[in-house]
């Protein structure tokens, strides 16, 4: 679609100009091929939405595909037991996003005939959605003139007006100047016939924050809107945003445990209403005061973060385990199973542990 740069006055962006219309016709010409944009509807769009939160487009891309073909419809996926869907999530992080999803995807079933909500409020009410996502599913999959502000096109909006505020404050006041250009977006559908502008104007946004107006280094000298940009104009734009201050972070240190014998390997599946609740795991302890394996190589070391801690977890080998488990009662709870290779591959483990077995299979284990 070709934009039409005309649009009243009084439609016009803070700085006057033609902000939105100079946005959607680089965006025309310049977005990047994604899944979720080909044979779109709206459950591709909200599950691209939630699969992309705290994750970059590149992760994101084979898991939706797969995705799509083990549940290419609500219905399948409302369907599914909850092992599965976190098998299929398997590696993407931050789990409680699969079990929200899984249970929105029961409710949309239940409670509205199967079909996505159209209304932002009863998005909202779906499990795992927030302010943002039903602002962008509202804009994208049903151009309505809903404003959604990560972060960003909470950072394109604060460079664009110079913006003084930080984290939540400059979301908040993101979502508020997005919503006058939603505004223009409306105004450049009604110029071109078309009916899409809103959707397009929050991709254009999230585009341009990713591509164009990145943190670090952002390429101002191919910016479609640079004109417009009151921090360009300024040549300040290194100072937008403002940072908020980093939350402490703190390490912590576990041990983990392979037990094996002619049935498998131990494992445990995590309780519900813990962190991973229902992934599985290797019998781990965190280490509190004296270290039990002081002084012994572990069979690996795996480091990871969870929110805002730093996790180093040291793995320890026990090959025919059957008489040792004695030896580490103190890492057992009752919950442990035997899973032999097939089953091992089957359950969905955390990133972390997932890596362990892969290392364990590719010392030959099973031999």
């Amino acid at each position: 679609m070709r934009y039409n740069r005309s649009v009243p006055k009084d439609q016009t962006d803070v700085h006057g100009g033609t902000f939105v219309a100079d946005l959607l016709k680089w965006f025309d010409g310049n977005k990047r091929p994604m899944p979720w944009r080909e044979n779109r509807t709206p459950y591709s769009v909200w599950i691209s939405e939630m699969m992309l939160q705290q994750t970059q487009v590149k992760t994101a891309i084979p898991y939706f595909e797969r995705w799509m073909q083990v549940f290419p419809s609500v219905e399948e996926l409302a369907r599914a037991p909850v092992e599965r869907v976190l098998k299929i999530w398997e590696g993407l992080g931050y789990y409680s996003r699969a079990r929200n999803v899984h249970r929105a995807a029961q409710l949309i079933v239940s409670e509205h005939g199967g079909g996505l909500p159209e209304c932002y409020e009863s998005l909202l009410s779906l499990p795992g959605v927030g302010s943002y996502s039903a602002g962008a599913i509202c804009s994208i999959a049903f151009n309505q003139p809903t404003p959604a502000a990560d972060g960003n096109v909470a950072r394109v909006v604060a460079r664009v007006q110079k913006r003084r505020e930080r984290g939540e404050a400059l979301k908040g006041s993101a979502r508020e100047v997005v919503g006058r250009w939603m505004t223009d977006a409306v105004a450049v559908d009604e110029a071109n016939g078309g009916g899409k502008a809103c959707g397009s104007l929050t991709e254009a946004l999230m585009e341009l924050g990713a591509t164009i107006c990145t943190p670090r280094t952002p390429l101002c000298s191919t910016c479609p809107v640079q004109s417009h940009c009151l921090a360009y104009r300024t040549n300040t734009v290194e100072k937008f945003p403002r940072l908020s201050l980093r939350p402490k972070t703190r390490t912590r240190l576990f041990n983990a445990v392979i037990l094996e014998s002619t049935a498998g390997v131990l494992v445990r599946q995590r309780q519900t209403g813990v962190v991973n609740a229902e992934f599985w795991e290797l019998p781990n302890l965190e280490v509190v005061g004296r270290d039990p394996f002081e002084g012994q190589t572990p069979f690996c070391t795996v480091r990871h973060s969870i929110t805002t801690s730093r996790i180093q977890l040291n793995v320890h080998r026990f090959p025919k385990a059957e008489g040792k488990l004695r030896a580490v009662e103190a890492f057992l709870n009752g919950r442990e199973v035997w899973a032999g290779a097939d089953k091992l591959k089957e359950l969905p483990f955390t990133g972390a542990h997932r890596k362990v077995l892969t290392l364990l299979e590719n010392s030959g284990w099973r031999e």
